[in-house]
């Protein structure tokens, strides 16, 4: 397999090499230096099962990329900037080495970017990031060696206790050089863990009940001085569909705006206003692409809904046209939105 070497220029004007091929799941590769180049062969390996996008990271050496780079915060963040104008989201991360460290930083930072995560022999978190992994919502596997510097160690129980799902393989025989000369394990363990079916999913058909389901709070605010949520229970959640059951507590608004998808709603009970339209119990509402739609005012019951989308239901646009007088009017102050931890994907 051959990889091609591109260069993508963040918003924040870095120029960053992207290293690119393959075929299949969507992959990001974040590997242990930024000596990595199109010839690597663990990344031509990952590309033989996968589409990978190799990040490779800044030079610290450049003076023109260290004015950009102070600390693990501006990695990750210069990586989320990356991966945002790749178009990626929700992707699984694989990160090897000091690689390893970053792709949990981007996970713990930008947990919307990651759906599942694999640490391929990461040093020991150091104390920053140990503090930070609680916010790791993406399922994680740590990769190991037997022996060696990068064996199985009590770095390794940390990460497992910090991340909300995380487990540990052990690589038989692998000592330092686990990505070199066993390549094969290797490849098969990252490949088991992104195939692993969500719990409840068999050969096509997915089966849950919705009370099993967790609830994702994905927006706050105070209404008439009372905190107020918009939350959601994800039936399914990937890069082909989402489908998921949302709460509007009673008074909750939203901006009008719009999905890159289309959309289909579904009022099961209480009733939203769209725009002048009320929506009570029992209302069909289908959006086409890119169609805008609001401002959404939840009744006095709140509003229970079934939303399904193909993809991940992103946000194409928002028109806050007049949108901070009608808040006003109705006593809602906006609060800072909780990180959004993924779902596992199916």
């Amino acid at each position: 397999m051959t990889l091609t070497s591109s260069t993508i220029r963040t918003a924040g004007g870095l120029a960053v090499e992207v290293l690119r091929g393959g075929h299949g799941i969507k992959l990001v590769y974040l590997p242990p230096a930024s000596v990595a180049s199109v010839d690597d062969p663990f990344a031509n390996a990952l590309a033989a099962r996968f589409e990978i996008f190799a990040i490779v990271a800044p030079d610290t050496s450049d003076p023109t990329q260290l004015d950009h780079v102070h600390s693990v915060h501006d990695m990750a963040l210069i990586y989320d900037d990356v991966l945002g104008a790749l178009g990626l989201t929700n992707v699984p991360v694989v990160g090897h080495g000091v690689g390893g460290t970053l792709a949990a930083e981007l996970a713990a930072h930008a947990p919307q970017r990651v759906a599942k995560l694999v640490l391929l022999a990461p040093p020991a978190p150091e104390h920053g990031l140990i503090r930070r992994l609680y916010r790791i919502g993406a399922p994680t596997r740590v990769i190991a060696a037997e022996s060696g510097g990068s064996s199985h160690g009590p770095q390794f129980a940390e990460l497992a206790t910090g991340i909300a799902s995380c487990d540990i393989e052990i690589v038989p025989g692998a000592g330092d050089t686990i990505a070199n000369q066993h390549i094969d394990a290797v490849i098969d363990a990252i490949d088991t863990h992104l195939r692993g079916k969500a719990p409840g999913a068999h050969d096509g058909l997915l089966i849950k009940h919705i009370e099993d389901l967790p609830w994702h709070e994905v927006r706050v605010m105070l209404v008439k001085g009372v905190r107020s949520v918009v939350k959601n229970r994800f039936v399914d959640f990937g890069e082909h569909r989402t489908i998921c059951h949302t709460w509007y507590d009673p008074g909750i608004a939203l901006a009008k705006h719009s999905h890159f998808s289309e959309e289909l709603i579904y009022v099961l009970s209480g009733g939203i206003h769209i725009g002048e339209v009320w929506c009570p119990e029992g209302t069909a509402i289908v959006l086409e692409p890119g169609t805008y739609f609001g401002p959404i005012v939840a009744g006095p019951d709140g509003a229970y809904l079934l939303e399904s989308f193909p993809g991940i239901g992103v946000r194409s646009g928002q028109d806050r046209t007049g949108f901070d007088d009608l808040a006003a009017r109705l006593g809602i102050e906006p609060l800072p939105d909780p990180p959004f931890n993924p779902p596992v994907a199916t």
